[in-house]
């Protein structure tokens, strides 16, 4: 997503990074990976997006053979909402104009 400028990325990267990747329902392991992020830095921001509604939480669905895992528990999945494409769009934009 990202060129490697030979710096660290600022937060609003890693925020916008995180905000690309969830345009389709991800789960939070995939997610926190393919942004290369730290665990405890990713479910700060998970928790704030959630917060401020640029993602929601959804429940995959349920297979066939397994109705649920082996430990009753139901990996949640991650998706953008309207609002949150509406700030990844603005973010974008300024990106593109060197800001």
């Amino acid at each position: 997503m990202y060129e490697y400028y030979g710096h660290r990325r600022d937060i609003i990267e890693i925020k916008s990074e995180i905000l690309e990747r969830c345009s389709l329902p991800i789960g939070p392991t995939r997610l926190c990976h393919g942004s290369n992020v730290q665990w405890n830095v990713f479910k700060t921001i998970l928790e704030e997006f959630l917060e401020k509604k640029f993602i929601i939480s959804i429940d995959p669905p349920l297979k066939r053979r397994s109705s649920k895992p082996k430990d009753g528990r139901r990996k949640k999945l991650y998706q953008i909402t309207k609002l949150g494409a509406q700030v990844l769009k603005k973010y974008n934009e300024l990106r593109d104009m060197g800001l």
